[in-house]
């Protein structure tokens, strides 16, 4: 670090070249800081309603998540390495908010369909082949964003009861179905 407090590239590259170590003693990498702080809360695992992990580098989905059975909030925004969501996400029946902005997702599991008291939703930046028809199902979705989404329009948010905001920005959209003019 500079005096500044910026991080000096060229220091960097010459602890690294001679074989310093560059992190302070202890120091973790975000992914396994963001692990170690999730072992700490699955004590009072019951007790916890939201978690924050976003941009913490992590290379997969964190599997303790679903040990969290109260949690309302969840984001895992900013985490490109994430690329899969387990179908366990069902087991999260308390989930009200789930951000999964640029996780590098290309799918989502069908089991999506069972947040039952999902009201947001943000799949933005990712590199979906297609979504899940279940994603209709989520009949307390009140919030759905979707930037970038290079599958065309989500024909299932036309099921969607509560939807008020709809944000497909920057998404390829070859067509509009018809049900959509009929949303109020």
């Amino acid at each position: 670090v500079g005096a500044d407090g910026t991080v000096d590239d060229g220091l960097v590259d010459e602890a690294l070249l001679a074989g310093r170590p560059v992190l302070r003693p202890g120091a973790l990498p975000p992914h396994l800081a963001a692990e170690a702080e999730l072992d700490a809360l699955l004590a009072r695992a019951d007790e916890v309603t939201e978690l924050d992990l976003s941009e913490r580098r992590l290379r997969a989905f964190p599997d303790k998540v679903l040990r969290f059975p109260n949690l309302r909030r969840l984001s895992l925004a900013g985490n490109d390495g994430i690329g899969t969501v387990p179908a366990g996400i069902a087991t999260l029946t308390a989930l009200e908010e789930l951000d999964l902005n640029d996780t590098g997702l290309t799918e989502l599991p069908a089991t999506i369909g069972a947040l039952q008291r999902l009201r947001v939703l943000d799949i933005s930046r990712n590199k979906f082949t297609a979504l899940p028809d279940a994603l209709g199902d989520l009949a307390q979705l009140r919030e759905f964003r979707a930037h970038f989404l290079p599958t065309g329009f989500p024909t299932m948010v036309t099921r969607l009861p509560e939807l008020r905001s709809l944000d497909l920005s920057m998404s390829v959209l070859d067509e509009l179905p018809d049900d959509l003019l009929q949303l109020s």
